[in-house]
């Protein structure tokens, strides 16, 4: 067996109240942070949301 490539990554896990996702989601885009996983607590209502983010360690 041959690896490649390895590489690591830092993760964040943030929940957000209803309506305050939107302005934090832009900002941690523009700093090179992906959206890995989205979790709402409440499809419907949306109260709660949690995003989980990935950046690669250089």
């Amino acid at each position: 067996m041959e690896i490649k490539s390895l590489k690591q990554y830092e993760e964040i896990v943030i929940e957000y109240d209803k309506g305050e996702s939107e302005f934090h989601r832009k900002g941690m885009e523009g700093s090179h942070w992906t959206i890995t996983k989205v979790e709402t607590e409440s499809p419907f209502k949306g109260d709660k949301t949690v995003y989980t983010y990935r950046k690669e360690i250089k």
